[in-house]
């Protein structure tokens, strides 16, 4: 009995093999409450986008995010400069649905094809973002646009690669 005791305080005196670290430095931690959705803007740049931190007090959802956007900027971004070149939507004509299979298909109520490139990179990069917000890859969740009957193939976010 006392060589099992001993070998067991053996066992615990030895660990487990990992040997200790000094302190690592891996940044700010998160604080678990998302100020809001990210938007993607216009800005005064031309063919440029800039991410928006929408102050909402939660996250909400990719569809809730994508109507925000297509209500466009607030008065205090349009004065920094911030636009969109969304053709003029009723928050109601605008959704999206869950990812699947890393696609996230965003319903619009024009065809994709008749959207400019940044009005294009706007919806995309902002479902992306909130996705990406929510616990997706950014890096690899694509966005297929759809309306009118056309849907555009499957697209990543040009502002994160």
């Amino acid at each position: 009995m006392k060589r099992i005791a001993l070998a067991a305080v053996l066992l615990v005196l030895a660990g487990c093999g990992v040997q200790p670290t000094g302190v690592v430095l891996a940044g700010k931690a998160p604080d678990g409450i998302a100020r809001g959705p990210v938007l993607y803007f216009v800005t005064g740049e031309p063919g440029q986008i800039r991410p928006v931190i929408r102050e909402t007090g939660r996250l909400g959802t990719v569809t809730e995010a994508l109507r925000l956007l297509a209500a466009g900027p607030t008065p205090a971004e349009g004065a920094a400069g911030l636009r969109t070149e969304l053709p003029v939507l009723t928050t109601e004509q605008v959704s999206a649905g869950a990812p699947d299979d890393g696609i996230v298909t965003v319903q619009i109520p024009v065809p994709p094809s008749t959207l400019s490139e940044l009005a294009s990179t706007q919806l995309v990069c902002t479902a992306v973002g909130v996705s990406a917000m929510a616990g997706a890859n950014a890096q690899k969740l694509m966005v297929q646009l759809s309306g009118s009957g056309e849907v555009g193939k499957p697209v990543l976010c040009p502002a994160n690669g």
